[in-house]
């Protein structure tokens, strides 16, 4: 467990202050040294730098998934991550238009995203992936997220919404959030280092090895972070070993192998009451509340294009997850929560490429999965504070067994119309043993969801797109919410069930601007919410609502709109925006007409970036989120623990900037709430009251790159 203090943090603070002071000395020496040769190097080269690409480069990559059918995806690029400069990957996921993230520790480590205004707790209600397996210990049974991947190993992140959710199954009634992880250099080795370091005794480092050697490519890569964190009681600690193999077996198969291992020790500071968060939002009440998380995760793929238009994948997935958390709160005794789970999956798809009837270039994909997880679920209750072991009251074997199968077909009755009738059927089955009562339940769940999705391409030459899908989606109840673990009895929980509509346009009117804007409509006949802590059916609910994104290269747009000579070396100047807004509102029950909790009605963001050939690069950042209700009944009346009541709206600003030297290495530095906003996103009953966000933050950094 972790201690109070490991770091001294004047030290850190110093040295932070310094690297300041060095960072700007030398991004102005070397940006005024370098420009006569950038104005050489580009006077014949074709002006501007095209925005909006969604195609991410470099290693061949088996097609995605969600390309088979319509709707709407968000891409946050690699460029994206580089400009943000972000410590965890909340915060670029913050960007995406219809996320909405309760924070909880200032770190990402236990993520609460949502999705269109459902329900962000534990983020239970979108399925989480990494290179396309299963992040969440248990996708069916227990998903709530106690890891989040570590954003120094993303390449890419796909955020999937709309029908192309059927596609992946379990845990995506809300949507999917995919991080594609780095892949291998294709020099025959490469050797990178990052290393950050910033206030409240902040520290990453991420090394990385890694190339292409005939048909072998690997990359092995070791992540260490630690800090004191934001409030008191906050320390933590994360060590991530991770190897990537790719071995082609010839120009058409190949073998793709992932391993990895984390594990962390964090402290959990808790809640505060509102007279605790009015006097010092960074204290806590909880000095020896901590958390260790372990996780083990190897994959196994094959792919074999065997056809000129057929392929065929298949997978293994193995993921070992290990929680114990011990909660003493402010009594002189503790609770200790300890999790394991073993999750095995295996299965594979098919896609064939046809002419039909006179449509050409028509494709058919489907797939199968099997997945089985067994989770112990133990708790003790300890003698002391800091007591490892007690008197056990709970003792629970809980176990998944789940099979599916999707088809999906893309139509071409005309050269620019696809048409995509989609089908699934999950079939699950959970089971819960009670070692101290010697009871046991038993719950199964079989369901078809239909859907069908279409794309129309208005203006060829603008990449322009209509789409539109209709499905409906479904999610089990989890386990422990199926079944009473003391009696084995079924419980009262229902099933979330619904249906959804969507209709989206997304095109590219020039290389300078990009556009994205889509609508969309859940009617749900149950859900589930979080009120506090507690898991309720939120009975009949509605979700409708409006996302937009543009992109714009303000230089280039001033040099073809207005006719600016602007030359090259002056730099890009660009800038990205993007809202949602959301009317949610509970349609039966006690709650009827109220507005769900956690679903702000609006969301902006907003993003300035520039960058210059000489290697400066800056992006300021402003978050703009609505009020929240935090419980169903729309109460603004705070209680005396702060845990139920209304959450404030709030914006917060953001800021970075570095210098690239050259392609080898580099300097950056990063403000995070700029102005210091005192806020918070979340009341829990669990963590007893206001959950504060993290206040100002300032970090900075190297890069190197060698081979």
């Amino acid at each position: 467990m972790v201690g109070n203090s490991h770091f001294d943090r004047y030290r850190i603070n110093t040295l932070w202050k310094s690297g300041l002071l060095l960072m700007t000395m030398v991004c102005l020496v070397k940006t005024s040294a370098a420009w006569a040769a950038v104005e050489e190097n580009h006077k014949n080269k074709r002006d501007g730098v095209v925005l909006g690409e969604v195609v991410v480069k470099g290693q061949q990559e088996s097609s995605p998934l969600y390309k088979n059918f319509p709707s709407t995806v968000n891409i946050v690029s690699q460029e994206d991550i580089q400009k943000k400069k972000p410590t965890d990957v909340t915060d670029v996921l913050r960007n995406v238009p219809g996320v909405n993230y309760n924070d909880e520790d200032g770190r990402g480590f236990r993520p609460n995203i949502a999705l269109r205004g459902l329900d962000p707790t534990r983020s239970r209600n979108i399925l989480i992936l990494q290179d396309g397996f299963p992040v969440q210990p248990s996708a069916y049974g227990d998903p709530a997220a106690y890891y989040n991947v570590p954003v120094e190993t993303l390449d890419h992140i796909e955020v999937i919404k709309g029908g192309s959710t059927l596609l992946y199954g379990a845990n995506s009634l809300g949507g999917v959030i995919n991080y594609v992880t780095k892949k291998p250099s294709e020099k025959p080795y490469e050797v990178t280092n990052k290393e950050t370091f910033g206030e409240d005794s902040l520290f990453v480092s991420e090394t990385s090895v890694s190339g292409t050697l005939d048909r072998l490519g690997y990359r092995a890569s070791y992540l260490r972070k630690q800090g004191e964190g934001f409030r008191e009681s906050d320390g933590f600690h994360v060590h991530n070993p991770d190897l990537y193999l790719n071995y082609k077996i010839d120009d058409h198969s190949e073998i793709i192998s992932r391993s990895s291992w984390y594990h962390e020790n964090s402290q959990t500071p808790g809640g505060l009451t509102r007279a605790q968060y009015d006097a010092d939002p960074l204290q806590s009440q909880y000095s020896d509340d901590d958390f260790e998380g372990r996780r083990a995760n190897t994959n196994l793929t094959y792919r074999n294009q065997f056809a000129e238009n057929q392929s065929l994948e298949t997978y293994f997935n193995y993921n070992f997850f290990s929680r114990d958390w011990y909660i003493a709160r402010a009594t002189p005794t503790n609770q200790q929560f300890k999790r394991d789970f073993n999750v095995f999956g295996f299965g594979g798809k098919y896609q064939l490429n046809y002419d039909l009837f006179g449509m050409e270039g028509n494709s058919l994909t489907f797939g199968n999965d099997y997945y089985f997880d067994k989770e112990k679920d133990i708790q003790d209750n300890g003698a002391t504070r800091n007591a490892e072991s007690g008197i056990r009251v709970a003792n629970n074997d809980l176990t998944t067994f789940a099979f599916d199968f999707y088809a999906v077909t893309d139509l071409h009755p005309t050269s620019r119309l696809t048409v995509s009738p989609i089908l699934r059927m999950d079939s699950v089955r959970s089971g819960l043993k009670n070692n101290l009562t010697r009871r046991e339940g038993h719950d199964s769940t079989v369901a078809w969801l239909p859907g069908i999705g279409a794309d129309y391409l208005l203006l060829e030459k603008s990449e322009t797109h209509f789409y539109g899908s209709f499905h409906k989606s479904f999610q089990a109840a989890e386990f422990k919410e199926a079944l009473d673990p003391t009696s084995g009895s079924s419980n009262n929980l229902d099933a979330q069930a619904g249906y959804h509509y969507e209709l989206g346009l997304k095109s590219l009117p020039s290389k300078w601007l990009s556009l994205d804007t889509a609508v969309f409509l859940f009617d749900f006949d149950n859900e589930t919410i979080t009120e506090g802590s507690v898991r309720t059916n939120g009975q009949a609910t509605r979700h409708a609502g409006w996302e937009n994104a543009m992109t714009l290269n303000l230089t280039e747009a001033a040099r073809k709109l207005v006719d600016f000579d602007i030359p090259e070396k002056a730099g890009d100047l660009s800038t990205s925006f993007n809202f949602t807004l959301i009317d949610t509102d509970f349609r039966k029950g006690p709650n009827n007409g109220n507005e769900l909790p956690y679903a702000p009605n609006w969301h902006y963001n907003w993003a300035l970036s520039y960058k210059h050939p000489a290697g400066v690069y800056a992006n300021l950042s402003a978050e703009w989120v609505d009020e929240q209700f935090s419980t169903g009944n729309n109460s603004r009346i705070e209680n005396a623990a702060g845990s139920t009541g209304i959450i404030p709206s709030y914006k917060v600003w953001d800021l970075n900037f570095g210098y690239d030297f050259n392609e080898r290495w580099g300097i950056f530095m990063g403000i995070k709430n700029l102005f210091d906003e005192k806020y918070f996103t979340r009341r829990d009953t669990f963590f007893t009251g206001i959950v504060p966000s993290p206040d100002r933050q300032i970090y900075f950094g190297t890069k190197i790159k060698l081979g």
